[in-house]
């Protein structure tokens, strides 16, 4: 499966190259490499490598630079999909490949696999009223890195001490762009909680945080952590969920990349 690296930000957008199935690809800011990420101080002289491994191609961060990150998430040694964000530094490349089969057929089959995040994509991005995700930096860290990069607008839902004590763990609601990468890079995670909304993100951010305080009649108050994507199923069928569409909220929907990765609207 021929290779195809293309430069979507930083750098020179729009730059391609292309490789063999064999080939080790070298991706840095030295000109010994086969993938030359110039203009960009923050990208190693060898930061990471391309290579065809296990029946695939992977990657593999090299330890020179500040890390390699797959649709925004930090890896070391990992398998890609054609598609796939690889970024260094700050710049951004789409690795691309087509079987023989399908190149030699001019596109994609019926019997061909299915593409359970490109359905999830093309759902989202129809769908009325403008497009949410809650996110959870308690469940992976790299949530906060991954919307500091993004240059998107995001409300914590912790607010005053909360935040100041436990903002590197809080949920985070952020508004998405239907056609921006954060949107793909999302549907890279395990699992993740998006909403439909026509209210403004400040405003859905206020009745949001009211929906975390559940008053229980044991404990009195515990606070409902329905953004968890393995949780949100649950809590949207009692009264949390009539609070988050008392809050602003069109719909709820979960995403999960699992052993059947799907997308589904919740308290349908």
């Amino acid at each position: 499966m021929k290779l195809r690296v293309t430069v979507t930000a930083g750098g020179e957008p729009g730059r391609v190259w292309e490789f063999a199935e064999s080939a080790t690809v070298r991706v840095g800011a030295s000109a010994a490499g086969e993938v030359v990420l110039a203009g960009d101080e923050w990208v190693a002289a060898t930061h990471c490598a391309l290579y065809w491994g296990d029946g695939g191609w992977r990657v593999r961060d090299l330890g020179e630079g500040g890390g390699t990150w797959r649709n925004g998430v930090g890896v070391t040694d990992e398998a890609l999909a054609s598609g796939d964000v690889v970024q260094c530094g700050r710049t951004q490349v789409r690795v691309e490949w087509e079987t023989e089969r399908a190149e030699a057929a001019g596109g994609v089959g019926e019997g061909s696999e299915r593409d359970p995040r490109a359905e999830a994509l093309a759902t989202l991005r129809v769908l009325p009223g403008r497009l949410y995700a809650v996110l959870d930096a308690a469940k992976d860290p790299e949530v906060l890195q991954l919307l500091r990069r993004s240059g998107y607008r995001y409300e914590c839902l912790y607010t005053g001490w909360a935040r100041e004590v436990y903002g590197e763990a809080a949920p985070y609601l952020v508004q998405l762009r239907r056609n921006g990468r954060l949107l793909e890079q999302l549907l890279a995670y395990q699992q993740g909680v998006f909403l439909l909304s026509e209210e403004p993100m400040v405003k859905l951010a206020r009745g949001l945080r009211r929906c975390l305080l559940v008053v229980h009649p044991e404990y009195s108050i515990v606070i409902a952590r329905w953004y968890c994507g393995s949780a949100c199923a649950a809590f949207v069928s009692t009264e949390v969920g009539s609070a988050i569409k008392r809050a602003g909220a069109l719909s709820v929907w979960s995403w999960s990349l699992g052993e059947r990765p799907a997308l589904h609207q919740l308290g349908e």
